[in-house]
């Protein structure tokens, strides 16, 4: 009896053990993915997650779920919650226009760049869709985990992702990816060897392209007149030339455009490789350009899935770009991953990149100086914060056209006031801002970033007759100024033309000072070096109120003494004929009666009672 007993406590402590464990262990998760789309790239993608019976009776854990599901869902997805047989469904749709649009929503997800690609051949040389791209679907929900880690609820709620069904739906034709990773190829044909494209950038929307597209003996053999009908209708009216050649033993049909704008040229290419979504993009590299240095991209989508390749291999590609001899360039990328890399390379200035993917997303940078002779800027000074202020980049005579009209075009793009004008020494591209300086210090700040700057004060005292007047002009176009430009020479002229009296004028550079007094006709120049500088000077201006004050109260201590003086004169003869009163009272009285002396005591009895009647105005 005692044994049976021990078994079944044994028993029940493997139970209790084996479902302590079991909760600690992680609830599983099915994960499906599908993908109704048309050959547009219209559609919706649909991720379910089959939670099953995990949140039954476990309203605390689905509430902490729900909040992080709810707070930290993209917006591109909206999502559902389902109560199906088999349990809990969380339901989230992604629904796109294009492939611009599916693209740009799963980089809101994906936090990184994507590469989808899709092809649709129906021609004699091939026929059927391929659809593939370069992340697995199950990174479309990596965000729940991340809410959950951040919300701190990894502790209450552990899962394992598994992904049980990814399926295309490409206009009713219905196709299961092998991965999450979707690669689904339904496309049937003649195979093919390689594919060559050969681009000359000339600028100024102006492209050269060279397309090849080989092909085994064999299979220019089976399809005869029929592929030759069909490259040629993937040969647009504009070519220059078109035709087949003989290259060991395959079959070339060559192509070639000249003169083409960026529009044409994504035509022809869409054309030529029997899809809808080759695209090009040649501007500027992420607002790097200045007005001294184009700072371009050109940016190229290409794929080769409208293909079928040869039995056991890949379409080889072959891809080759040029500039013209006076651009600079940088290292040729193609992205993988979301990540550009380096690939190719660039020999005897053509960029050539050989390589057996299908899909290619290639960035290839480049860039050309132009040589300025120097910087000048004036400022006129119209009195009362009003100024006009001239940037004027300078050109030579000889060459410089062509960078004073980059120059020009850069402004007007951002539309300020340029023009082109010129004097005896050179070509000049000129950017008027005017107002006051607060005005400036606005377009400047918008034109050139950060450390370009205007400021005026005024600054005044209670007890003033002048203001004084300080204006900085901090410029700061260092980041354009490379190579030969780096030490480029910089002037700034002031010119008074107001009524404002000019105490100080001086610059500062890095390496440069410089101070001057102003002329005779009111302007004076400091030479400086660089495009980083402080332009600062001192003036005075009258102070109508101050002058007002002291002027008033002049007249107010003119008045006083006036009054003061009077008042000192009457007080002075008050006294003296108070003196005379008093010797007369003291006289013997033989002399009092004199008659003289009698009309001297009358006239000083009325002067001290004229005097006492003024004292009392006064007082008053």
């Amino acid at each position: 009896m005692r044994k049976n007993v021990q078994v079944c406590l044994l028993a029940l402590f493997l139970c209790l053990t084996a479902a302590l464990f079991a909760g600690c262990g992680d609830t599983p998760v099915q994960v499906e993915t599908l993908i109704n789309m048309d050959a547009r790239f219209k559609g919706t993608r649909t991720i379910t997650l089959n939670t099953g019976f995990a949140f039954e009776g476990k309203d605390d854990l689905k509430e902490k779920f729900d909040e992080v599901i709810n707070t930290y869902c993209p917006s591109v997805l909206k999502k559902e919650v389902r109560d199906a047989d088999d349990g809990l469904k969380y339901v989230f749709t992604l629904s796109f226009e294009s492939k611009a649009d599916y693209v740009n929503k799963l980089s809101a997800i994906l936090d990184r760049q994507p590469s989808v690609a899709l092809g649709t051949p129906d021609s004699a040389l091939a026929k059927g869709w391929h659809l593939t791209e370069d992340f697995d679907g199950m990174e479309l929900i990596t965000w729940i985990d991340e809410g959950i880690a951040e919300k701190q609820y990894g502790g209450d709620l552990h899962f394992t992702y598994e992904s049980t069904s990814n399926i295309v739906n490409m206009d009713g034709d219905i196709q299961s990816s092998s991965s999450g990773m979707i690669d689904i190829n339904t496309v049937e044909g003649y195979p093919v060897t390689a594919v060559a494209i050969e681009t000359t950038n000339h600028k100024k929307d102006n492209y050269d392209r060279r397309f090849t597209l080989s092909v085994p003996q064999s299979t220019y053999d089976q399809m005869g007149t029929e592929l030759t009908a069909l490259m040629q209708e993937r040969t647009a009216p504009s070519a220059v030339y078109s035709g087949w050649t003989q290259q060991g033993n395959n079959q070339e049909f060559q192509v070639l455009y000249q003169g083409l704008a960026a529009s044409e040229l994504q035509s022809v290419t869409a054309l030529f490789l029997d899809c809808d979504e080759a695209s090009i993009y040649y501007g500027d590299e992420q607002g790097s350009s200045t007005p001294l240095a184009e700072q371009l991209v050109f940016e190229e989508n290409l794929n080769t899935l409208s293909f079928l390749p040869k039995e056991d291999s890949e379409v080889s590609f072959s891809y080759k770009y040029s500039l013209p001899l006076r651009t600079t360039h940088g290292e040729g990328l193609v992205l993988y991953d979301g990540v550009w890399k380096k690939q190719g390379s660039w020999v005897d200035g053509i960029y050539t990149l050989h390589a057996e993917d299908k899909v290619y997303d290639i960035r290839i940078p480049d860039g050309i100086q132009y040589t300025i002779q120097g910087i000048a800027v004036t400022l006129e000074d119209n009195g009362g914060d009003n100024f006009v202020r001239y940037l004027d980049f300078l050109y030579s005579k000889q060459d410089g056209e062509e960078g004073r009209s980059y120059a020009c075009d850069f402004f007007r793009k951002k539309g300020v006031d340029v023009s082109a004008v010129q004097n005896d020494d050179a070509l000049i591209c000129r950017v008027k801002t005017a107002g006051t300086a607060q005005q400036m210090n606005t377009v400047l700040g918008e034109l050139f970033s950060g450390g370009n700057t205007v400021q005026r004060t005024e600054n005044t005292s209670a007890m003033a007759v002048v203001t004084n007047i300080e204006f900085k002009d901090s410029i700061n176009l260092s980041y354009m100024l490379t190579g030969d430009n780096a030490k480029a020479p910089f002037t700034y002229t002031l010119r008074n033309k107001g009524d404002e009296n000019i105490v100080l004028f001086s610059g500062e550079g890095a390496d440069v000072k410089d101070s001057a007094t102003l002329t005779q006709d009111g302007s004076s120049t400091v030479e400086l070096q660089g495009g980083e500088n402080v332009i600062s000077f001192t003036a005075t201006v009258p102070y109508v109120q101050g002058v007002a004050v002291y002027c008033t109260i002049a007249g107010v201590m003119l008045l006083l003494a006036v009054l003061a003086i009077i008042f000192f004169i009457r007080k002075s003869r008050r006294l003296a004929a108070k003196e005379q009163l008093m010797q007369h009272r003291e006289e013997p009285d033989e002399k009092k009666h004199l008659p003289q002396e009698h009309e001297d005591l009358r006239r000083s009895r009325t002067v001290f009672s004229q005097d006492e009647h003024d004292d009392d105005y006064l007082n008053l």
